[in-house]
Parts: C-alpha cells; sequence; structure tokens
C-alpha cells in the first residue's frame, strides 16, 4: 500500500489509531522507490503484520515532517544528518547503514554530443540538473563539484528537483542535457538513460540509514517495526537490493 507525500500531513500522531490497530508507516528516501515496495511486499507476503504504507519523498522533507508529528514508525534516510534533524522520535543511536549507493552524472542516452566527464560539462556551457541543497543528493553533489574546484564554473546554470527523482525527470523530459542523480535512478530509468561518470566512493559516500521512528515521544515504536529493520539487514533483502544497483554495506559506519 502506498501513499504519495501529500498524504503525509493527514498522518498525524494525534489522529492516528493505537500501533496495533494500524499498518506500519515507512517513510523513505525518494530514491529508495523499487527497493522498499520490494522489501514492503516480502515482508508482508512471509507474514509480517500488515502491507506496510509507505511514503517516499526527499529525506530531508521527509525529516521536517516526522519533526513536526507525522506518524511515522520507520525512516529510511539517504543521509545521518536527515534522522538528526527529525527530532528525538527517532531513534538516531541505533540507526545503521542498510544500504550503499554511488553518485553519477546521468546524461540521456541518445544525447551524443554532451560531454561525459564533469570538467568538460562545465566548460560546455549546458544546464546541469540537482537536487535541492537540503536534498542529501544535492549536498552531494555539491560538495564533490567543489572538490573538483567546478562548482563555481555553474553559476546560473542549475536546474533543481526537489528530490532525486524529480532531478532524473528534468533529464528525460530534456530540460536538462546532464543530471547529478544515483546510480539507483540511473540503472532504473533503463536503457534511454547513460551513466557519463561515477563520483569515487571515497569522494561522496552515499549511505543510507535505517531507524526506527516512536510513535510520539517516548511511546513505544509499532510492534512491526523491530521485524521490518530485521528483515532490511537480510539476504533476500540484499538480493533485492544489488538487483536495483545498490551494494551491501561491508562495515560498520
Amino acid at each position: 500500500m502506498e501513499r504519495r507525500f501529500g498524504l503525509l500531513l493527514l498522518l498525524l500522531v494525534a489522529c492516528a489509531p493505537s500501533a496495533k490497530e494500524r499498518p506500519l508507516t515507512v517513510a523513505a528516501a525518494a530514491s529508495l522507490g523499487e527497493v522498499v515496495r520490494d522489501a514492503a511486499e516480502s515482508f508482508h507476503a512471509q507474514g509480517g503484520g500488515q502491507q506496510p504504507v509507505l511514503i517516499f519523498e526527499a529525506s530531508s522533507t521527509l525529516a521536517r515532517q516526522i519533526g513536526e508529528g507525522a506518524s511515522v514508525d520507520v525512516f529510511l534516510s539517504a543521509d545521518r544528518e536527515n534522522l538528526v534533524r527529525a527530532g528525538r522520535r527517532v531513534g538516531v543511536a541505533g540507526a545503521a547503514v542498510f544500504l550503499v549507493n554511488e553518485l553519477v552524472l546521468a546524461v540521456r542516452a541518445d544525447d551524443r554530443d554532451v560531454p561525459r566527464d564533469p570538467a568538460a560539462f562545465a566548460e560546455s556551457g549546458l544546464t546541469l540538473g540537482l537536487a535541492g541543497e537540503e536534498v542529501p543528493a544535492g549536498r552531494y553533489a555539491r560538495d564533490y563539484l567543489r572538490e573538483l574546484g567546478l562548482w563555481d564554473r555553474f553559476e546560473g546554470r542549475v536546474a533543481l528537483g526537489n528530490n532525486v527523482r524529480a532531478t532524473l525527470a528534468l533529464l528525460e523530459s530534456g530540460a536538462v542535457r546532464g543530471a547529478f542523480v544515483y546510480r539507483t535512478d540511473a540503472v532504473a530509468a533503463g536503457p534511454r538513460i547513460a551513466i557519463a561518470h561515477v563520483a569515487p566512493r571515497e569522494s561522496v559516500p552515499v549511505v543510507y540509514f535505517a531507524a526506527s521512528v516512536e510513535t510520539r515521544p517516548g511511546a513505544p515504536s509499532h510492534p512491526d517495526t523491530a521485524p521490518f529493520l530485521a528483515y532490511l539487514r537480510s539476504a533476500e533483502f540484499g538480493q533485492h537490493a544489488a538487483a536495483r544497483g545498490f551494494v551491501a554495506p561491508t562495515g560498520s559506519h
């Protein structure tokens, strides 16, 4: 069962049923769409409670809404910073890295004239698609371009998406000639999108954190929270994630 961000404001703690009466609600970074849908289906099929409710948006947006009281049980964030921003209901201390991704410069596969290297793209005068500055993918891209000494060359030549999937849509529509997105987004788009450049993981460590969220401060977590988080650490989930282009974490973060 999936509801978009527009319904998030309706899921307030004050008017929600008790945890035992309602399904688990999972708020996940937009770039996790397919793999979290896979997880929810498998978790439910294996008897893991009711079909989870899924909400996908930028991690920064989800963190703000959780902090304002939205009824969420699991937060899957594209960075640790937004776990902290979400407030004291989020179990930051117990949060764990459960997936790894890569930042890539994506281009349309049929666009033969666009430069494939970030430095050449910067010199080309073309418009670049980026997620907003508060969105992890957007922040990663800006930091990487600054590391390369290229950020200033894109002044006035950036088109913004409010999350990483919206940024990819800018590229698909032709509004931009290149966009920094995650590898998994480029893979999910199919053969019409090509990966032109991959940022080294040592420069851009893209890691996703899974954390429990209290129904309200001091209240117990939803009874399906711990089993769902355990499923995200399972070999079966790892296989689903690998098929989507993710990488399993190799160590603690």
